[in-house]
């Protein structure tokens, strides 16, 4: 279990989709806090792993926003299909016509 609910599911993904170890013991000004490694048995991430993170990370915000864009879509399109298919029929009016 990780000390930190929140930063420990993307850390864990990080750290499988990487194959690095990541967590562990950290340093804070006061103290030395024994945290659970996440990737245990990966080796250490490097420089490269960085940019390969940067990388990973850029790709789900691309993924994220083509999701949350085509859901907006569909409920643009199914809203706007149906105010349209509700809509009733609009004639005319005979008003300020002259007869005759």
């Amino acid at each position: 279990r990780h000390d930190s609910p929140n930063a420990g599911h993307p850390e864990s993904f990080v750290a499988g989709a990487l194959h690095v170890r990541l967590g562990g013991p950290t340093r804070y000004p006061d103290r030395l806090s024994e945290k659970a490694w996440l990737g245990e048995g990966y080796p250490d991430p490097g420089t490269r792993d960085i940019r390969s993170t940067v990388s990973l990370l850029k790709a789900s915000a691309w993924i994220s926003l083509t999701i949350v864009l085509c859901i907006l879509f569909c409920n643009f399109s199914i809203s706007w299909g149906i105010h349209h298919a509700l809509a009733p029929l609009t004639l005319p009016s005979p008003r300020g016509r002259g007869l005759g």
